[in-house]
C-alpha cells in the first residue's frame, strides 16, 4: 500500500525543553504533534543521538514539550530550513524570537 503524501499545511513548530530553567534543547516540526509525542519520549529513554544524552540530563518532571506555533508550508525544505536554523541557534547559544517566523 502506498503512502498518502504528507499536507504541511498542518504542520507546528514544537520545542523540547526545560520547564524551570526554560532552556531550550530542540525545536522540530510535525503534522501529527500525538505521535510525535509518543516518538520522542521513545526516543528520549533509548536514542544515542547526542541531542538524547542532553535531554536525559534534565530530570523528567521538568521536561516540557510543546507546541509552539502553527507552522503551514507548503514543501518540507522551507520546515527543514526553519527547524536547522533555530537549532543552530540553540547550539551558538543565541536568541530565538519564534514569533517573528
Amino acid at each position: 500500500m502506498a503512502k498518502l503524501p504528507i499536507n504541511y499545511n498542518k504542520a507546528v513548530l514544537y520545542k523540547i525543553f526545560n520547564r524551570v530553567s526554560n532552556e531550550v534543547y530542540y525545536y522540530g516540526y510535525t503534522t501529527n504533534f500525538t505521535e510525535k509525542k509518543k516518538v520522542v519520549r521513545k526516543k528520549i529513554k533509548y536514542s544515542t543521538d547526542p541531542i538524547y544524552f542532553k535531554i536525559r540530563e534534565c530530570p523528567s518532571e521538568e521536561l516540557g514539550l510543546v507546541i509552539v506555533k502553527k507552522m503551514p508550508s507548503d514543501d518540507k525544505f522551507t520546515l527543514d530550513n526553519i527547524v536547522s536554523d533555530l537549532n543552530f541557534k540553540i547550539k551558538r547559544n543565541i536568541y530565538i524570537d519564534v514569533s517573528s517566523l
